[in-house]
Parts: C-alpha cells; structure tokens; sequence
C-alpha cells in the first residue's frame, strides 16, 4: 500500500484526532486529556464560509505542531502503520453499520 503524496511530503500537513492519537500510541480519549485539554495542542478546524455562516467542519492538528509537542518527528513507516490501522477501522465500522442497518 503506498502512502498519499501529502503524507510524505514535508510541508504542513493536517492530521485527524484519530491519526494523532494513533502516532502517539494514546487512545482518542487520553490524547484529547494529555494534549487537548492541558493546551498542549490546539484543534485546528478546515471551516468554511457560507451565506448561512461559518461552519467549523473537522477538527485537524498540524503534523509539525505535534512533532514539536511530542519532541520526535514521525517516520514515514509510522504513518503509514498508523493510516493501515485506521483504514481497518473504518472497513469494520462501514460494514458494522451497514449489516446493522439492513435490520
């Protein structure tokens, strides 16, 4: 499998809170309370403008913010191990919710 070109490019990237998590090897909950609630990390949200207003959209963490808090920068293999991990929660969930809703 090979990895999508922002992944290994070295500019800003933007990681998901799962994705986060999963480089730092905490689980979504004590990443929010080691990094999230003491400000150690801040949530970043790709909002967009509407004539409504603005809509916040997902949270995202800079990659190089988390390298910087977490005092390492991640290797191409541990982002790679960590989207494989997440890819195979996402192919459970879509098939959990599908066989659950054709109950």
């Amino acid at each position: 499998m090979t990895l999508h070109d922002d992944m290994t490019e070295e500019r800003d990237q933007r990681l998901s809170l799962s994705m986060a998590a999963g480089l730092t090897g905490l689980s979504q909950r004590a990443f929010r309370r080691q990094y999230i609630a003491t400000g150690r990390l801040e949530l970043q949200f790709d909002g967009t403008y509407h004539a409504d207003g603005f809509f916040p959209g997902r949270p995202y963490i800079h990659r190089e913010v988390l390298e910087e808090v977490v005092g390492r920068r991640f290797k191409p293999e541990e982002m790679s191990a960590a989207e494989r991990k997440l890819m195979t929660r996402r192919r459970s969930a879509r098939a959990y919710s599908r066989v659950k809703g054709a109950k």
